[in-house]
């Protein structure tokens, strides 16, 4: 008799066991319930999803600018129109005024192992912050009848790998890639007008 009561409870308690193992598949395969948190692994999908737009829009920002757009975006801190005989500070204004004088020039990366300095150039130098870095951007301006040329000398030096990475992106031609392991670079704006530094100098 006691056995029977034994077996009884034994079925009872396996009975229990099927229905809620019953009732968990039930709700598993219908959704009802998770054994993840689904609503958590969406959020941190998303968030990181979202972190890498952020990261992708800032570098194609930056990949689509060109280096006028990209000097203008910089903290500038001084603005100087320079020759060998005088340096005269230009406002922000003036700037706007002359970069837009580069759009329809050619960029031409151009190799040699050796250049004499040209006294008669006139330079823009441009003085901005990024990432609390300090730098200077120089653009040689001259004009030589019927020549034009305007150039950043010594492209291997500047230090602000972002506008060296726009340069680079922007390239027309290379010229002289023979020496280029022995030699070094000048990016030149082939069509710049040599005289749009003119109105900035007392010659003028």
């Amino acid at each position: 008799m006691e056995q029977e009561k034994n077996n009884k409870g034994v079925i009872a308690l396996l009975v229990v066991i099927i229905v809620i193992l019953l009732t968990l598949v039930v709700l598993l395969a219908t959704g009802t319930i998770s054994l993840k948190n689904k609503e958590n692994d969406n959020n941190i999908t998303d968030e990181t999803s979202e972190e890498s737009n952020i990261t992708d829009t800032t570098d194609t920002a930056t990949d689509n600018l060109n280096w006028r757009q990209y000097i203008l975006s910089q903290d500038i801190t001084k603005i100087e129109v320079a020759t060998i005989n005088e340096s005269n500070t230009i406002s922000l204004e003036d700037l706007k005024e002359i970069l837009p004088k580069f759009d329809n020039t050619k960029l031409i990366k151009t190799w040699y192992q050796a250049m004499g300095a040209d006294a008669d150039a006139t330079y823009l130098k441009i003085t901005y912050k990024n990432n609390n870095n300090e730098y200077v951007l120089s653009i040689a301006t001259a004009k030589h009848d019927p020549y034009n040329h305007c150039a950043i000398y010594k492209g291997h030096e500047i230090l602000d790998k972002s506008l060296s990475n726009i340069l680079e992106n922007n390239i027309d031609e290379e010229k002289n890639a023979g020496i280029k392991e022995y030699g070094t670079f000048f990016y030149e704006f082939d069509g710049c007008d040599g005289n749009m530094l003119q109105n900035f100098t007392s010659s003028n």
